[in-house]
């Protein structure tokens, strides 16, 4: 397969707790897959969880293994991370082999490759005999995603839509202009972005606005302004690049860029070898739109900077939505050890794991959990020591997240012509018209295809 670019990877209650931990820890009631999960009194059984990003850096993955594996002393967790390019063809070539590792992290975008090729296992006989840990208890846009075909093939870590908004508070208040609120409105974020932006002898020092993920498929312009790339995300049949709403939020973003000269373009980044958070860092970018990961990857890039964090500005005409990211955890259809990989998917998507995670990142600073009850408890929306304002926009965006459409070549459609035309528009050398053209061509040709 195409792997989805590594900017798209890495671009992720109050409940009775000790209910959940019993839960978590009490073997599942299901039948083995292949040769049956170790008894608690047999050896130690080796347990591999795959991702396709360093998720034993992840903030507070140390202390979730250890915790888990203290609390399954017969299972020693082995993590295998492959690069993403890599990641698909080795999970196919190992399960070839017999040797399939057991959990599996799966971003949101190629999810349906693995449930395609027969990567999987159907989670919901598992979830549906399970008395505490269930689908109702996940954002609802996040379970859909991971349901396919009326069957739930994996579960949602995390709740990221990319819609934080960043802003550097001394810049404001430099320029008199008024912290952003979640009433604000693209045209306010243009305003404030004008007022922002430095100039001096001819060059621009300090840029009043970026957007962080600026490809077509997950712009939020485009979300924003009641835009869509196909008819449908679930079933897409249909382009929808060149709809009218989309080419006008696309032409909003550029105008940023060249017109009003407040963002800087792709290219921009592409010579200077720095993301959004190293510019907000260095004092040179007063605000940016990425996901909650930004502060979770880099908190001491934001501890250089009083920060503030808002929800992303709604369209002109007050709609809301926003692209997302988001990984799933999976089981192996073939792994040996299915009553354990349960186990461990409920005990790291679920409190127990969220809980030692928290208390084993710096800081307390962990994703937000897609799992509501962890969400809403002390490790995330009820932090005392939280590290920035507004946490819950997180869970009040995941009502208005948009996915890309389900479609199996969508990875490849966008890693070939979406992004390196939406560069093309960021850096001024094709019209928006030119590039959401060759882009609908593209997508027609793949729904056709199928």
């Amino acid at each position: 397969m195409s792997g989805l670019s590594r900017r798209d990877f890495l671009r992720a209650v109050g409940i009775g707790g000790a209910g959940i931990v019993l839960a978590a820890c009490a073997p599942a009631a299901v039948p083995s897959g292949g040769g049956g999960a170790a008894a608690p009194s047999q050896a130690t059984q080796k347990l591999v969880v795959a991702s396709f990003y360093a998720v034993d850096q992840t903030a507070g993955w140390t202390g979730l293994v250890e915790q888990f594996e203290q609390d399954h002393p017969n299972i020693k967790v082995e993590t295998q991370v492959t690069p993403w390019e890599e990641y698909l063809p080795k999970i196919l070539t190992q399960i070839a082999a017999n040797t399939p590792p057991d959990v599996l992290g799966v971003e949101n975008t190629p999810f349906i490759q693995f449930v395609r090729k027969n990567v999987l296992l159907d989670l919901t006989p598992l979830l549906d005999a399970d008395q505490v840990f269930k689908a109702t208890d996940f954002f609802p846009k996040l379970i859909g995603r991971y349901t396919v075909d009326g069957k739930v093939w994996g579960i949602p870590y995390d709740v990221q839509p990319i819609c934080c908004l960043f802003y550097n508070k001394d810049h404001f208040d430099a320029a008199g202009v008024a912290y952003p609120t979640d009433q604000w409105r693209s045209g306010d974020l243009l305003a404030a972005a004008q007022a922002l932006t430095v100039t001096e002898g001819g060059r621009i020092s300090q840029y009043g606005f970026h957007l962080g993920e600026t490809a077509v498929d997950r712009n939020l312009f485009v979300y924003s302004n009641g835009g869509a790339v196909a008819d449908s995300v679930e079933v897409p049949k249909r382009a929808t690049f060149t709809n009218p709403k989309t080419i006008e939020g696309v032409q909003f973003w550029a105008d940023l860029i060249h017109q009003h000269k407040v963002a800087p373009s792709p290219g921009f980044f592409r010579q200077g070898g720095m993301g959004s958070s190293d510019l907000f860092a260095t004092g040179r970018l007063s605000m940016f739109v990425g996901g909650y990961w930004e502060l979770v990857f880099a908190p001491d890039k934001f501890s250089q900077v009083p920060f503030g964090m808002q929800i992303a500005p709604a369209g002109s005409d007050g709609t809301r939505g926003y692209a997302t990211g988001g990984t799933a955890y999976c089981a192996s259809q073939t792994t040996k050890n299915q009553e354990s990989a349960w186990e461990f998917i409920k005990y790291f998507m679920g409190m127990p794991g969220y809980k030692a995670a928290f208390a084993a990142a710096r800081n307390g600073i962990i994703y937000p959990p897609a799992y509501i009850p962890a969400y809403e408890s002390e490790v995330y929306l009820k932090n005392p020591n939280p590290p920035v304002e507004n946490l819950h926009i997180n869970g009040d965006a995941a009502e208005y997240a948009w996915f890309t459409p389900h479609h199996e070549n969508w990875v490849e459609l966008r890693n070939t012509v979406i992004i390196p035309e939406t560069e093309l528009i960021g850096n001024g050398e094709k019209t928006v018209e030119e590039a959401l053209a060759v882009m609908q061509a593209a997508a027609e040709k793949v729904f056709a295809a199928n």
